[in-house]
């Protein structure tokens, strides 16, 4: 039968405007499919790419009319096997600006070949993870359908984070199911008839009813254990386990959801049963996180991640009739929202966080140099006692011997200042403190102003990021003239801030391996060249210097990061988002004058 279709395809492309040999090509594919169905398939594929080969070339509406008929036909043959021809005749008879699959099919044909291996038994779970209000969980709806079809008698269980949501699943099955004008299930299982369904119970039973019906829709926090199953053929299929990044946040309410996905989700399979899970990846501890730290290197299970954006920072979800997502449209969300729910909600990346009770933004940070030499640690503890109470618990550097002490407050402009403490002392001013930590009570003796910096003409045009050549022996706690001047070695060293006008002008650290032990600022006088700094790229290894701030802030990262070695994911002009692993969680965003390639 094969060689009969291969020798009808050859007339066809000889004569391509005649129609009995497209309608003869399919009686052989239709009696091909009963001996051989996926080698009828392939053929089939052949067939309709002539179809619309000829109807490009036809002015003859009669003859493009059966051309789609035949089209038509030939996806029917093969929905009940294949998941992509079932989404394609689904939808046949809507317009094809209100159909769903085919104006994103060309950017969620990946995400079906994982569907279609999922039911062919080719995978027992998958993962999937995309951006919002791309079309990830109605695909997914979708598919349940055409399980539902294709297997009557066995139970599935769909699950989310609310009743709510699940009550979304259980209306949109019952429409794809009863409404024979929009869809076309009804004609792909003709044989499968509605028995009974429940909107209070969220369920729907297909040829007969069953204790456990063909499809059950309820929320993980709902009654599940001994109400509901997943059968031997059946889906356990798990959308947006967490609700939000609330949640995401607090570890306990996490452990608590996987607690409950295992017990009363995952323990209700039968043994052969499939998964699928969509989530957005907020957290390295969420379920989905979890099950791929797990199973990551298991072949039976795929997780699916597709971006908001591509390796060329274009959209992913651009699609057809204008239902997707431009790049202008990524970029200005990425703009807009703050890293960490950018990579999780856009990316799929769950980014690393640090728990705040405050904003970062609202918070206000010292930003000096600490001096070197001898200090004492210290914090005081003022717990919460209720009523509006707050805990307080400041961490003090306390260096003894010299008189100074750092003093830091938000009505200073630069919030930081070296105070000369119950002594005077030249180019610091002087406070007499007379209940130390109590501040109300600090009291100017005098003010001391500062002598005009000894301006020093740059050499070289030194920038923020170069690497140089430090042939001095010493480094200085500050740029202006009374800066302390501590020994170091000379070396490489990395310039990490630059004092127009400064008696010491670069702030340089040293570059590891590099022999210099600079870590402060030093004169233009004592660098004598620039050296070649090689430029980033994705995926690159670096280290990142200490005490490097996150990207546009004044904070900085958890000391674990700076002696990291870290890849590089993301780079926009000065910002690099960089990460711990080539794949997976994200650190952070910062400047790449702090990072050196390794």
């Amino acid at each position: 039968m094969d060689k009969i279709i291969s020798t009808i395809f050859q007339k066809i492309q000889k004569d391509p405007h005649t129609l009995n040999l497209y309608e003869d090509a399919f009686d052989a594919i239709k009696i091909f499919a009963q001996t051989d169905k996926w080698a009828a398939y392939r053929r089939n594929a052949e067939l309709r790419s002539l179809c619309v080969k000829a109807k490009k070339n036809s002015n003859d509406w009669e003859f493009i009319e059966r051309l789609e008929e035949i089209r038509k036909e030939s996806y029917h043959l093969e929905a009940k096997d294949v998941f992509d021809s079932y989404l394609i005749f689904l939808e046949w008879n809507r317009p094809a600006q209100k159909k769903f699959y085919i104006p994103r099919r060309k950017k969620l044909k990946t995400l079906v070949d994982d569907l279609q291996d999922l039911a062919d038994r080719k995978i027992d779970f998958l993962g999937i993870s995309l951006p919002p209000r791309v079309g990830k969980s109605t695909l997914c709806i979708m598919f349940m359908t055409w399980i539902m079809g294709k297997y009557p008698d066995t139970a599935n269980v769909m699950s989310g984070h609310s009743d709510k949501l699940t009550d979304g699943f259980y209306q949109e099955i019952l429409s794809i199911i009863t409404d024979p004008i929009t869809y076309l299930w009804q004609e792909v299982f003709p044989e499968v008839k509605l028995v009974g369904n429940s909107a209070k119970n969220e369920t729907i039973d297909l040829n007969t009813k069953k204790r456990f019906p063909t499809i059950t829709c309820r929320s993980i926090g709902g009654t599940l254990t001994g109400a509901v199953e997943i059968g031997e053929e059946g889906i356990l299929y798990s959308d947006d386990l967490i609700e939000d990044l609330e949640e995401s946040l607090n570890v306990e309410r996490l452990q608590s959801k996987y607690d409950a996905y295992l017990n009363q989700l995952k323990d209700r399979k039968k043994d052969g049963a499939l998964e699928l899970m969509v989530g957005t990846r907020w957290n390295v501890l969420d379920p989905l996180g979890r099950i791929h730290d797990q199973y990551e290197d298991n072949p039976r299970y795929r997780f699916r991640v597709i971006p908001a954006l591509d390796e060329n920072d274009e959209s992913n979800f651009d699609y057809d009739y204008g239902v997707g997502f431009s790049t202008q449209y990524y970029h200005d969300m990425r703009n807009s929202i703050d890293d960490a729910t950018w990579w999780a909600k856009y990316m799929g990346q769950p980014y690393v966080r640090e728990g705040l009770l405050f904003p970062r933004e609202e918070l206000n940070y010292y930003n000096g140099v600490l001096p070197e030499g001898e200090y004492v640690k210290k914090a005081v503890c003022d717990v919460a006692w209720g009523g509006g109470d707050s805990l307080s618990m400041p961490f003090a550097y306390i260096y003894v011997g010299d008189g100074l002490a750092v003093e830091c407050t938000p009505s200073w402009a630069n919030k930081v200042q070296i105070t000369a403490c119950n002594c005077s002392k030249s180019g610091y001013n002087r406070r007499n403190w007379t209940k130390h930590g109590k501040l109300p009570y600090i009291k100017y003796e005098k003010e001391v102003v500062a002598p005009e910096p000894v301006v020093v003409a740059d050499k070289l045009s030194v920038n923020v990021g170069d690497v140089v050549n430090f042939v001095g022996t010493k480094h200085y706690t500050s740029s202006y003239p009374t800066g302390v001047g501590k020994t170091c070695k000379p070396g490489k060293v990395k310039i990490t801030a630059k004092r127009e006008g400064g008696t010491h002008p670069y702030h340089a650290i040293a570059v590891s391996g590099g022999g210099s032990t600079a870590y402060g600022w030093i004169n233009s006088s004592d660098i004598e060249g620039i050296e070649s700094v090689t430029a980033l790229k994705k995926g690159d290894t670096v280290k990142m210097i200490k005490d490097a701030p996150v990207y546009g802030k004044s904070y900085k990262f958890s000391s674990w990061v700076y002696n990291c070695t870290l890849f590089v994911r993301e780079i926009q002009d000065s910002r690099v988002v960089v990460s711990t692993q080539k794949t997976g969680a994200v650190t952070g965003a910062v400047d790449k004058a702090y990072l050196i390639k390794v």
